[in-house]
């Protein structure tokens, strides 16, 4: 997705990073709100079980 997004022109706040809980990346919508788009498909181990119910 954020190749995607990066490749049609949309302005990235950063690039890609994980900081254990997984993925995750922003950038900013017209208007200037922030979007953080994240996946936990990659966290640690022992954060999965944080994710349940």
């Amino acid at each position: 997705m954020y190749e995607r997004f990066k490749a049609d022109g949309v302005q990235m706040e950063t690039g890609i990073f994980n900081n254990g809980r997984g993925s995750r990346f922003f950038c900013p919508a017209p208007g200037g709100v922030m979007f953080e788009l994240n996946t936990r498909r990659d966290a640690a181990p022992e954060n999965r079980s944080t994710f349940d119910n």
